[in-house]
């Protein structure tokens, strides 16, 4: 079993490209103390969670760096057995 985050994680796949730009504006205005201009900004792709790809976020502003975890639906039809993101959200919210 792995002992780091940085062990679980390696580079996208392919099929997961995400709009970093877009990502990293929407995070800045609407994630509580989200750095508005980060110094470091790095995304990697845990290597579990398929059916609802989950990937790690690495922030940095001077010195301190946050984590944060992202979850998104595949591409394509969503099989009726997969988890649901939006369901996943709205219990991780309450």
């Amino acid at each position: 079993m792995a002992s780091r985050t940085g062990d679980l994680v390696s580079p996208f796949q392919p099929a997961h490209q995400l709009d970093l730009d877009a990502l990293l504006r929407y995070a800045s205005v609407n994630v509580s103390d989200f750095p508005r201009s980060p110094s470091k900004f790095t995304i990697s792709q845990f290597g579990h969670g398929q059916s609802n790809p989950t990937f790690l976020m690495e922030v940095g502003s001077g010195a301190a760096v946050k984590r944060y975890v992202l979850r998104k639906k595949p591409a394509g039809k969503l099989l009726e057995s997969a988890h649901a993101v939006d369901r996943e959200f709205q219990v991780a919210s309450l």
